[in-house]
């Protein structure tokens, strides 16, 4: 399922995302959550760790939340640092 809405609620959005996530999980789980900055985005879950937040496009760009605070505050900071240094990476890359 993909989030289309506007800034002002997208963090509430995301929490209410975030919070339908499984609890428990066996295995390695990726959820898209819709597109920022023309990057697909979302969270890689790992039963064994934090999980991350990716940007995807020509490359996956990913970063680790805190398993402390893993809310859609950290994870739109964390998707904007990633976005923003999208452009620099996949011209070195290239």
């Amino acid at each position: 399922m993909r989030i289309s809405v506007s800034s002002g609620d997208l963090m509430v959005a995301l929490g209410e995302k975030l919070e339908s996530l499984p609890a428990l999980l066996r295995q390695l789980l990726k959820v898209a959550f819709g597109k920022k900055h023309s990057l697909e985005f979302g969270l890689i879950v790992d039963p064994e760790f934090s999980p991350d937040v990716y940007v995807e496009g020509w490359i996956i760009r990913k970063a680790r939340l805190s398993r402390d605070h893993p809310g859609p505050r950290a994870m739109l900071i964390a998707l904007e640092r990633l976005a923003g240094g999208y452009q620099q990476e996949y011209q070195q890359l290239r």
